[in-house]
């Protein structure tokens, strides 16, 4: 007699469903996310000295016209907050009439204050600033007869805010330009009178624009 075995099968486990056997296939490695943990991160930019030079105006007086004056300023501070002295002086052109005579004025300030610009790395950033400082004005009238003219000088402190735009040039942003303007609180106020006329004087605000150059030191 002769008897067929069945041939046997290659593999000692049967084949499983497709299903299940894709929920043990092994799982695939993640690839790596970038994200902001893996971005390279650039190295804040050191503190440095900027020096500024420019022109100003100071206006908004009562009865007063506008005056100009060169501007200088030091600044210190990285890529947004600062400390910066500012000098305007001397700003010429101010003057007071009235129906007696009249009074040119010479206005001296000088203003310690804070700013922070921002965006701190773009070729454009919006400055704001606050702080205080002191005045000097010098007053020296013309009387028509028979009143007689005086000079005099006025002193005090005063409280300064400000807004501008900031230009960054050049490839490592060590110049530019900058525009801004100030709202000026002086104490005490001044006043000019002539004769028996109160013919003019600061006000609150007394404004103050600028445009200048600026480099790094």
């Amino acid at each position: 007699l002769e008897a067929t075995l069945p041939d046997q099968p290659r593999s000692q486990h049967p084949a499983l469903p497709k299903d299940v056997a894709r929920w043990m296939a092994p799982a695939a490695t993640p690839k790596p996310r970038v994200g902001p943990s893996s971005a390279r991160v650039r190295a804040p930019a050191p503190a440095r000295f900027t020096g500024e030079l420019g022109v100003g105006a100071v206006f908004g007086a009562r009865g007063v016209t506008p005056a100009f004056a060169p501007v200088g300023r030091i600044s210190y501070g990285g890529e947004g907050l600062f400390a910066r002295i500012s000098v305007v002086a001397p700003a010429l052109g101010g003057e007071v009439t009235g129906p007696d005579g009249s009074a040119t004025i010479r206005q001296d300030t000088a203003i310690v204050d804070i700013g922070v610009a921002w965006p701190r790395r773009t070729p454009w950033a919006v400055v704001g600033s606050f702080g205080a400082g002191a005045y000097h004005w010098h007053v020296a009238g013309e009387a028509a007869p028979p009143y007689l003219a005086h000079d005099a000088d006025a002193w005090g402190a005063l409280g300064d805010l400000g807004i501008g735009v900031l230009a960054r040039l050049g490839a490592t942003a060590s110049w530019g330009m900058l525009l801004d303007v100030h709202a000026l609180v002086l104490v005490p106020d001044v006043s000019v009178h002539i004769a028996d006329t109160d013919a003019g004087g600061s006000a609150r605000p007394l404004f103050f624009a600028s445009a200048g150059f600026w480099s790094e030191l």
